[in-house]
């Protein structure tokens, strides 16, 4: 998916090229400077949180089948209290959670732009309904998840499609 951002469109591979060099900035500053974690802490995640823009969502069939029924679109997050009032029905969820996201870029032992680029390009989210949702976090999901296909599958989340998305963190080069 490509999104614009200040005139420009990037997809997942051109935005995590970009973004790596900052994060990885982010990361030596965090470890040499601990004065500073608690707001490197915070942008880390934001940075992770807000990779969502460059990756086009999956959908559940439930999620679809929700919005056909209202007759809606399901577009991004910010427009979602347009259509969802209260985010009542719907949950944009991200696969990978943030905190996996950003667990896994702390713990990097070489924090490099092409080692956290490679943990950059593991976003991806999905639209659920906010009962898929309850389900992952009843069932342990909700910020730990290696592999997040497995999860969806012991949730009963059926989607649309999986086109080629990375199945786990431990594993760079497995797809599906």
């Amino acid at each position: 998916m490509k999104t614009k951002l200040g005139g420009e469109a990037l997809n997942i591979d051109d935005a995590a090229n970009e973004i790596s060099k900052i994060v990885a900035a982010a990361l030596l500053s965090y470890r040499e400077n601990p004065a500073l974690q608690p707001y490197l802490d915070e942008v880390i995640n934001l940075m992770c949180r807000r990779m969502e823009v460059f990756v086009k969502p999956l959908v559940s069939k439930r999620a679809r089948a929700k919005a056909m029924t209202l007759g809606l679109e399901l577009t991004t997050w910010r427009q979602q209290p347009k259509w969802d009032k209260g985010r009542k029905i719907f949950h944009l969820d991200p696969c990978f959670p943030v905190y996996m996201m950003k667990k896994q870029l702390l713990a990097l032992a070489d924090p490099t732009p092409t080692n956290v680029k490679r943990t950059l390009k593991f976003t991806q989210v999905a639209w659920i309904l906010k009962d898929e949702d309850r389900k992952l976090t009843c069932l342990g999901y909700r910020h730990s998840r290696q592999d997040w296909t497995r999860c969806y599958d012991e949730a009963k989340i059926e989607l649309e499609e999986r086109r080629g998305v990375a199945l786990q963190f431990e594993n760079h080069d497995l797809e599906a």
